[in-house]
């Protein structure tokens, strides 16, 4: 539960108040990178914070959860 609960926290604080004002109650897809990270983040340190982690936690949390994040690379077709 506090797991999701993060998750959920982290996502709603990432809309903006000019996202709202729009009628959106999510921030916007370009910005998912970034947003996946603040709640891989917090979903991570939840888990380490509640013992449930099954791995040492990471001296550097976000620079290892952004190695781990997967990097969409594209063939161009000609």
């Amino acid at each position: 539960d506090d797991m999701f609960a993060a998750a959920a926290a982290t996502l709603a604080k990432e809309a903006t108040d000019n996202d709202l004002a729009q009628g959106c109650i999510l921030p916007p897809l370009h910005k998912i990178r970034s947003i996946s990270l603040a709640i891989a983040m917090a979903v991570a340190e939840a888990a380490y914070r509640d013992g449930l982690a099954t791995v040492p936690e990471p001296k550097d949390l976000r620079a290892f959860i952004q190695s781990n994040m997967y990097e969409p690379n594209y063939r161009g077709y000609q």
